[in-house]
This record gives structure tokens, sequence and C-alpha cells, in this order.
């Protein structure tokens, strides 16, 4: 198994030999992010093998939150944390609660629920905006994320790590 890490504006770094096949060059300014404000987003997206409109494929996300000089995992709380989800196609599908995809990425043909075609997808820097929960004393500091995703068969077809710091508008 593979993984990849980055820090915000960086290239990805192979941490473990393998190769993925979902790999994802990004950049996210400006760091640190700041809640209630815009950032802009820069991404290639390169799919190697087709993500099919199955269950069984699983996203496993580790969330820590730096205490001191120590990262501390975030516990899943409402499917909000380090969590598992053993259906990632049916988080990814629109309904009430969340629509398709939108702009930027039906613009640039960006893929945003299963199927993931193979092929290579691009967004030039674009701008989003990140709500702010109002909760600062929780929020602001610095973050570390771990994203596996998993086939229906067990085998990993991507991991990234990021490292990202958060503060308050």
């Amino acid at each position: 198994d593979f993984c990849l890490s980055r820090g915000l504006g960086d290239v990805y770094k192979r941490q473990v030999r393998g190769e993925p096949e979902v790999l994802v060059h990004a950049s996210v300014m400006p760091n640190p992010i700041v809640l209630g404000d815009n950032i802009t987003v820069s991404a290639q997206l390169t799919i190697g093998k087709t993500i099919y409109n199955t269950t069984g494929y699983t996203l496993e996300v580790t969330l820590y939150k730096k205490i001191f000089d120590t990262y501390l995992e975030i516990p899943c709380l409402d499917g909000i944390g380090s969590c598992t989800y053993p259906d990632f196609c049916s988080l990814l599908k629109p309904d009430d609660k969340h629509p398709p995809c939108g702009d930027p990425l039906n613009t640039y043909r960006i893929p945003c629920f299963c199927p993931f075609n193979v092929g290579t997808y691009y967004l030039p820097p674009s701008e989003f905006h990140i709500g702010n929960p109002g909760i600062s004393w929780l929020t602001n500091g610095d973050y570390k994320a771990q994203v596996v995703l998993k086939d229906p068969s067990g085998n990993q077809l991507a991991c990234y790590i990021a490292l990202a710091s958060l503060s308050s508008a």
C-alpha cells in the first residue's frame, strides 16, 4: 500500500512504494485557511481505474488536531471526524441535502459522484466560500487528515495525508 503526503501549496511526496489508482495534485490558498472567507483551489485528478456506481467502495477518514506538539485523533461523531464510510458512492449521490456538482465542477466536466471514469480532470484556480461555524476555540489550529479509498475487494485505490491550518475571520 501507499500513502501520499502534502502540506498546503506543496506537491505530494510518496511515503510508501506503489502507484495509486486515484492521484490528486491540489493547491489550496491561503494558508492558513480563514473560516468565513474564500479559498482558491486548483487541482488535477487522475483516475487510473474506474470507480463504479456500486456498493462496497470504502472511504476511511482520520482527522487529527494538533494540541501543543502532538496530533490527537478527532473521534467520529454523527458522521464527522475520524469515520469509516462503508459505501463511498452513496455519500456522493445527489439528493435533497446534497445537490449535484454545480460550478465550477460542471464547467470543467469534473465528476463529483460515481461512476468516476478513467481519465485526467483539471480544475484551474477557482474560488469557494468556506463557512464559519463560529466556534473558534474548537476550529482554530493545525489539522492533519488521512483519507484512504478502498475498492470492494479491499484493495487500496488512494491514500492521502494533508496538513492545514484554520483560523476564524
